[in-house]
């Protein structure tokens, strides 16, 4: 275990905030792309379509579009349709005279005031002549018949609707602030300004990636394919990811939150059996919450997946923190370790990126949590 401060920024979405196309949807949860690129410097990747990079937890693609960018071939993976979506959009080519020509006519077109349903929760984010203006800006884009286009300039709305918004997010909560907020019109078009910008900086090599819909559990690549793993699993105990994004899941992917949804988070909607809980007391204590062994079953299957997808001498890069409960700290990084090497990969490192102090109640000590970067190698 090797302290390694100097990751501690780079796991961390923040360095992508004002990066070109990284940043056209920020997403809390990711980690950066200098983390990234770094990591292709670390294990002496070099720029070649036949390389392949896998992230199972793709997130909002920041793995992917820095493989694009280094000239590598990537494969993502997630189960919720809002960061597929996003990942699709940051991955394509684009044609700056399009975009102008189609944001023109974007604007050209009269507003009419469209009938919708929407919940109490979007409401509350948005006043009304605000979410009748973005209603209509998405049925209107709804009719580019260019596809590429059509979900460029969705993803635009969205990013610009989050910045005409009342509401935030604040760790696993959407809060609000009453404030004055833009007009609608005006955020989108300095968005897709920015956007027509970004597309003229960004300097992708030609390889492909592939953002897919899909789960980490059964990772739908072939028996030893990939040549390099760099992911980054939900944390256990942390941000349950689909909650704070119901805003924009209902607004722009027709998408309301029911209680039997298939969750994101490791550990959610999964059977656990006396056996499981058995196998998992090496690493746990009988009375620990049953969260903590479904998300630990979970972790396990992935594990399982990383190992048959990867090729014999690859490193798979994790990037965890450790679960904070109510009475103690449960280490992920030193789990997944141990994990690994009961099937088949060797521990090369647990690097330590950032330590904090689980708590309960606010302000009692539980003991100190680690974000760690865990590397393995396929045997």
């Amino acid at each position: 275990m090797i302290n390694r401060p100097e990751l501690g920024p780079l796991v961390t979405f923040v360095p992508n905030k004002n990066l070109p196309v990284y940043s056209w949807f920020y997403y809390k949860e990711g980690f950066s792309r200098d983390f990234v690129m770094k990591m292709f410097r670390e294990f002496n990747a070099k720029p070649d379509p036949d390389f392949s990079v896998l992230d199972p937890f793709m997130g909002v693609g920041t793995t992917l579009v820095a493989s694009r960018e280094f000239g590598v071939t990537s494969f993502g993976f997630d189960i919720s349709p809002l960061p597929v979506f996003a990942s699709r959009v940051k991955t394509r080519d684009y044609n700056t005279d399009e975009i102008k020509k189609w944001t023109k006519w974007l604007f050209s077109q009269k507003f009419e005031r469209i009938d919708y349903e929407s919940s109490s929760l979007v409401k509350r984010a948005f006043k009304k002549p605000i979410l009748d203006e973005i209603v209509f800006l998405r049925e209107t884009i709804n009719g580019i018949p260019n596809e590429l286009y059509r979900d460029l300039f969705l993803l635009a709305l969205i990013n610009a609707s989050n910045k005409a918004s009342y509401a935030f997010k604040d760790g696993a909560v959407i809060k609000f602030r009453k404030r004055p907020v833009p007009p609608i019109r005006e955020m989108l078009k300095r968005t897709l300004k920015q956007f027509s910008r970004d597309v003229e900086k960004i300097k992708f090599k030609n390889v492909s990636a592939y953002p897919e819909l899909g789960d980490a559990r059964n990772i739908l690549l072939d028996d030893g394919s990939v040549d390099m793993v760099i992911t980054s699993p939900p944390y256990l105990n942390k941000i349950e990811y689909t909650r704070v994004y119901s805003i924009e899941m209902e607004l722009f992917f027709n998408y309301i939150r029911t209680p039997n949804m298939i969750d994101s988070a490791l550990g959610k909607n999964v059977k656990i059996s006396h056996k499981d809980i058995e196998s998992l007391e090496k690493y746990l204590n009988p009375s620990d919450p049953e969260i903590a062994f479904k998300y630990l079953k979970d972790l396990q299957q992935v594990l399982e997946e990383m190992e048959r997808v990867t090729k014999p001498g690859v490193p798979v890069i994790i990037v965890v923190g450790n679960g904070c409960l109510p009475n103690k700290v449960v280490e992920t990084d030193t789990i997944i370790a141990d994990m690994g090497k009961d099937m088949g990969f060797d521990l090369v490192d647990i690097w330590v990126a950032n330590q904090r102090w689980c708590t309960r109640n606010r302000t009692e000590k539980v003991g100190l949590s680690r974000e760690s970067v865990v590397v393995l190698k396929k045997v």
